[in-house]
């Protein structure tokens, strides 16, 4: 009997794996592809807001005082590895934003599903640093570094 339950549990185990592999393996949606993806030297537009970071897409858990950006899924969808959040490229990468007040180098450590285009999400030190908190949403220009 615990034979029959035991092959039954694998059968049932394989089944969710190749569900969830076809699931990883769809490809982002083109009507919400709106972003260019920059590469060094080349400057993106757009708007940025601000969050409090915890654990992102990465895999790195962040804290609020530290500089760092979420990128729109659109973009960060380009370079997922093997469909694992954690192993995408950008993960890491600095870009350096500048906004009405300034600019700042953040580190992408997470997605961002309502940003469109070239917005960016970043943490409250980084959107201080670009623009006043009050407003909410600031033109802003960016590029990696």
């Amino acid at each position: 009997m615990s034979y029959n339950l035991t092959l039954a549990i694998c059968a049932f185990a394989a089944f969710f794996c190749l569900i969830d592999a076809r699931h990883v393996q769809q490809q982002p949606s083109s009507d919400n592809n709106n972003s260019t993806v920059v590469s060094n030297g080349e400057t993106d537009s757009g708007a940025a807001t601000y969050y409090d970071p915890s654990m992102g897409a990465c895999g790195i858990l962040s804290m609020g005082d530290e500089l760092v950006c979420a990128i729109p899924d659109a973009l960060y969808d380009t370079k997922t590895i093997g469909g694992n959040p954690n192993n995408n490229a950008f993960c890491g990468q600095k870009i350096s934003v500048t906004g009405p007040k300034g600019t700042v180098v953040v580190t992408i450590v997470d997605r961002c599903g309502s940003c469109k285009g070239g917005d960016l999400d970043l943490s409250r030190p980084a959107f201080d640093a670009i623009g006043d908190p009050t407003n909410g949403r600031v033109p802003i220009t960016w590029s990696f570094i």
